[in-house]
């Protein structure tokens, strides 16, 4: 594959909380519910969806530690995992096969022009950065990696579920640590602090994602190149409704 040079993350963003807390063992121990048998499933849905050709690309962008890569291989497809955490590709790279690879990267920069079949962005991975021009910057990268006609599958919290039920407080345990959990919507954007002591230091980390609506997101993809062919729900690709967990869009370049 032909890769496209992409500058290094710049000085100003190594401080961003998604550069910091995801490179972070804790981010892993908060998240570790969502495990592979979860992963498993939901990937079984969207390839009976799908029906991918044996050996069809897939960029699995902001892989974490490659659950969702491991599982689309496993599957039968040919799969990169990038993601900007050193700490994460280093630990999905162990899995790492004739056909499942893995790069740090940053999601807004193309990686290989015109080679993938499917873009998966799973888990929430988008709407992290401080300009909604960023975001589309994702997408036009998206686009420009995408074969014609490839899809993009999208995976996002229903904001018209949360937005009702903030703010929000509450405590989550993992292993000895408990996790203090506070969720507000401030200028459009869900903040969620985490707060917790461990080996007797006290620690403060922070999520920053945009509540974005299906209408925005309609209109950010088409105006990226992509036209929207079908939304779901939840992981079951059931119909989305106002009371969805989730908003997972299958686009198609245009």
């Amino acid at each position: 594959m032909n890769k496209k040079n992409q500058p290094a993350l710049e000085k100003s963003e190594q401080n961003k909380w998604f550069s910091v807390w995801f490179n972070t063992t804790f981010y892993h121990l908060l998240y570790n519910k969502r495990n592979y048998e979860e992963a498993e499933a939901f990937i079984s849905q969207l390839l009976r969806y799908l029906n991918p050709a044996t050996g069809s690309k897939a960029l699995d962008l902001a892989c974490g530690a490659g659950r969702h890569s491991i599982t689309l291989n496993k599957s039968g497809l040919d799969v990169l995992g990038v993601d900007l955490s050193t700490n994460s590709i280093a630990e999905a790279k162990k899995h790492e096969n004739s056909s499942l690879h893995f790069e740090v990267h940053d999601m807004r920069h193309v990686v290989y022009p015109l080679q993938f079949d499917y873009i998966f962005n799973l888990f929430t991975s988008f709407g992290y950065f401080d300009s909604p021009l960023d975001d589309e910057k994702v997408l036009q990268a998206c686009h420009q990696q995408l074969k014609p006609d490839g899809l993009l599958i999208l995976d996002y919290f229903n904001i018209e579920k949360i937005a009702p039920t903030l703010p929000y407080q509450g405590v989550e345990k993992r292993d000895e640590i408990e996790f203090v959990i506070s969720k507000k919507i401030i200028e459009k954007y869900i903040i969620k602090t985490i707060d917790f002591t461990a080996d007797e230091k006290d620690f403060h980390f922070e999520e920053r994602v945009a509540a974005y609506t299906i209408k925005d997101f309609e209109a950010m993809l088409s105006l990226c190149g992509f036209r929207m062919v079908d939304v779901f729900g939840n992981y079951s690709l059931e119909q989305l409704t106002q009371q969805s967990d989730r908003v997972i869009i299958i686009a198609q370049k245009n």
